[in-house]
């Protein structure tokens, strides 16, 4: 039976290798023995332990700052938009090749989260994946709140347009369908077991009124002027006079629940607490976000034996921890499930090679293939299909690539 007691033993070679392949872009031979002599606790305790990408923001080709920051506001620079861009990839791409722990890993399955585009301007791409990146040892619930604010996220899915006089609920259908909690079999007509029709037009009125200022939140410098308060992030904005202030009723699927429509900035904001309250209160919300965790980090198969012992113990675990995502991360990837030595059943290997999306393709192939940063350019620069994978950007629905055993 899968389970989710711990391995305490040394990892040795292979189990090293098979760790770090899940878990960082970083691998090579010195890495994978130094990981082989320790227990899957020891080696955890390393790759969770995050620090700032170094530089912390991207450089242009005189190795000035480009993106003007909270902590470093002041910047001079006299490059294109479009130099902007190439130089913003390649710092990802170099800070992912160089970081020692999860963390870029984590951001990109953030990503795949809560995925948007690129069709916003480069400082609200910056902002969003700095955004990811300071809730990789957070609370999925606190990014919830934050990336539906996010001006990227914003623009994406259209709630800049959501208005208590015309709503649109693109991202509230997005929200429950593709982002949290995630439908259900349909037993009715717009009844989707986890949510309702009804569910998506009420959220729809929640989320009326968070909005933002192209002039202001699209500009390189203005954006400073909206942060937000804990991550010191810029983000979007609330425009009381075109929020929804009437109740907001749900369906049976969330208890009939009542939420009350704030009148002023602050009571909106914490309308929309409510809200992300209710949906991360259901335990169907938890085991989504486990399945999606398993199919990442651990393989795409996910058996009734694997629902019943992996998948409930740690959504309550999860739900426990306020959607925090390390503890999660750690009884999972410490697990004697994880290194397929809870059984000696042939055909159910965790570990085997990785069916990958394109950006951690290239990634791994050049961290095996220990390229120079340079040569690792002089590959990307010819590559049209490279270059747009490199864009970041799965479609809606989240990359289906994932973790694939053989």
């Amino acid at each position: 039976m899968p389970s989710l007691a711990p391995k305490t033993t040394v990892l040795g070679f292979s189990n090293a290798y098979h760790l770090l392949r899940r878990t960082t872009y970083n691998i090579t031979k010195a890495k994978i023995l130094d990981f082989a002599t320790k227990t899957p606790q020891q080696a955890l305790t390393e790759l969770f332990t995050f620090s700032n990408p170094v530089p912390p923001s991207p450089l242009n080709n005189v190795g000035e700052t480009i993106v003007p920051t909270a902590a470093n506001p002041t910047i001079t620079d006299s490059q294109s938009t479009a130099s902007f861009v190439k130089n913003d990839l390649y710092w990802w791409l170099h800070s992912a090749l160089k970081d020692p722990s999860a963390q870029h890993k984590i951001v990109y399955f953030l990503h795949i989260l809560f995925v948007t585009d690129d069709g916003a301007s480069f400082w609200t791409n910056f902002d969003y994946r700095e955004l990811l990146r300071f809730h990789t040892s957070g609370s999925l619930k606190d990014l919830a709140v934050r990336v539906t604010q996010n001006a990227r996220m914003l623009l994406f899915l259209n709630n800049n347009l959501n208005q208590n006089t015309s709503p649109n609920q693109n991202y509230a259908r997005e929200f429950l369908e593709l982002f949290t909690i995630l439908k259900g079999p349909q037993i009715a007509t717009g009844n989707y077991t986890n949510y309702t029709e009804t569910d998506v037009q009420q959220a729809a009125r929640v989320l009326t009124g968070f909005s933002l200022t192209s002039s202001i939140h699209l500009d390189k410098t203005a954006r400073l002027t909206s942060l937000d308060s804990v991550t010191n992030i810029p983000t979007g904005q609330v425009k009381v006079n075109t929020h929804d202030t009437g109740t907001k009723t749900f369906s049976s699927a969330f208890s009939g629940q009542a939420i009350t429509g704030g009148t002023t900035e602050a009571t909106i904001k914490s309308e929309l607490q409510n809200f992300i309250n209710m949906v991360f209160d259901k335990d169907e919300t938890a085991k989504a976000y486990c399945r999606r965790i398993y199919r990442y980090f651990v393989g795409r198969l996910i058996t009734t034996d694997i629902e019943n012992s992996i998948i409930v113990p740690l959504a309550a675990s999860l739900k426990a921890d306020n959607y925090n995502i390390l503890p999660t991360l750690t009884t999972l990837l410490k697990s004697k499930h994880f290194y397929d030595e809870e059984d000696s059943i042939t055909g159910d290997q965790t570990i085997g090679n990785i069916v990958r999306n394109p950006v951690e393709l290239y990634l791994h192939m050049f961290s095996y293939l220990i390229y120079s940063f340079r040569r690792t350019l002089q590959i990307l620069r010819p590559s049209t299909a490279l270059w747009a994978s490199l864009r970041i950007i799965p479609p809606i629905w989240g990359c289906r690539y994932s973790a694939r055993s053989r």
